[in-house]
């Protein structure tokens, strides 16, 4: 992977290439078109999704109009596309933009190029909790990957990330780790570090879940190695909060806290503070402070975890439920109650987590 310093200096060669193709071929051509592309596949790994959404948008639009609606170039683009608008949480038009390049490749009849819009689009369906039609994609594309490409090639680690999140989701956390471990061997020539550290994270989580917390450790230290030089700061924050949840399980409250801190501050500047990533951060940094004794503080942190989720995320309720042993805690059972319930409601038409099913229910007993 290029380090960001690289990506830094790299955008202002695009950015006056694009200048100096507009000006010979015009605008519309579809050589600026492919410039465009790279422009903002830069910008999305950059962070700089607005920006990203704006000229992959203009990259779409040349290549409807130059090769047709239905082009083979249109699928790319279109894929390029759904990519950001799922960075910025626009979960409902990624959908749609997958599922017109799904449609495209299908009518093509090239099944290699229609497993990318696949695996795209069952992983965004996670994020709207439609846990069965996404992993019925996400096996779909990984069986057309195995037979283009073979078992262990990269492109095979995505549908193991979304079929080991979805099992993880409904607690059968030794088949997640499967996947999480295959994906992880198919990374482990990967020249984009960020993505071997995914995976490495992936596996650490599910490795702490199990209570192989030694395991756990040194995996999600290791992503974390991989990440300190050259890393987008982005990159640090989900392997940041699994290893907080971590240390908090090894005793080591004050490192865990000051993880789980880092873990939110290193979001921030890229999604804003209203962003279902800050908000999963916000919930591992709230659980953290409420099991270290800092209840007034896990407080606020949830209240601001809640705010930032969509309606029926699928991890609002583990959001929810904290706020609400923190408020049974101070006594406050109204209140409790209401969220308690609530995160019970969205959790069952979520399907998970189900973890936070099960002690939604063990709370509202106990709160009645």
């Amino acid at each position: 992977m290029a380090a960001s310093g690289d990506h830094a200096a790299a955008l202002p060669l695009f950015e006056r290439v694009l200048a100096e193709q507009e000006q010979i071929v015009g605008p519309a051509h579809p050589q600026v078109a492919t410039t465009l592309t790279n422009l903002g596949l830069l910008h999305q790994r950059m962070g700089h999704f607005q920006e990203s959404l704006v000229v992959l948008g203009r990259a779409l639009k040349i290549a409807e109009e130059t090769a047709g609606p239905e082009s083979h170039g249109v699928g790319v683009a279109l894929n390029n596309l759904g990519a950001t608008q799922c960075e910025l949480a626009q979960y409902d038009a990624a959908s749609s933009t997958f599922r017109r390049a799904i449609a495209i490749w299908t009518r093509d009849g090239e099944p290699t190029p229609l497993a990318y819009p696949l695996a795209s689009l069952a992983q965004n369906l996670v994020s709207e909790s439609h846990f069965d039609e996404s992993a019925a994609l996400a096996e779909r594309a990984l069986g057309i990957f195995r037979k283009s490409f073979g078992d262990d090639h990269p492109d095979t680690a995505y549908p193991h990330d979304t079929l080991g999140e979805i099992l993880e989701r409904r607690g059968r956390y030794s088949e997640a780790e499967q996947h999480y471990r295959q994906g992880l061997a198919a990374r482990e020539h990967e020249s984009d570090v960020h993505l071997t550290a995914v995976s490495l994270t992936e596996v650490a989580r599910v490795a702490g879940l199990r209570g192989k917390l030694a395991e756990a450790r040194a995996t999600v230290d290791k992503a974390l190695g991989l990440l300190e030089t050259g890393a987008s700061e982005r990159e640090l924050s989900a392997p940041l909060s699994a290893r907080a949840r971590i240390r908090l399980r090894q005793g080591e409250t004050a490192e865990a806290v000051a993880d789980a801190r880092r873990a939110v501050a290193v979001l921030e500047p890229v999604y804003g503070a209203s962003h279902p990533e800050v908000a999963r951060a916000l919930t591992v940094l709230g659980d953290i402070l409420a099991e270290s004794g800092q209840s007034e503080e896990a407080h606020a942190v949830f209240r601001r975890a809640i705010a930032a989720f969509p309606p029926r995320h699928p991890d609002l309720p583990t959001a929810l439920l904290g706020l609400g042993s923190v408020l049974l805690a101070q006594q406050k059972r109204g209140e409790a109650i209401g969220l308690l319930e609530r995160a019970l409601e969205i959790s069952a038409f979520s399907e998970g987590p189900a973890a936070a099913r099960s002690k939604a229910r063990s709370l509202l007993a106990m709160a009645h």
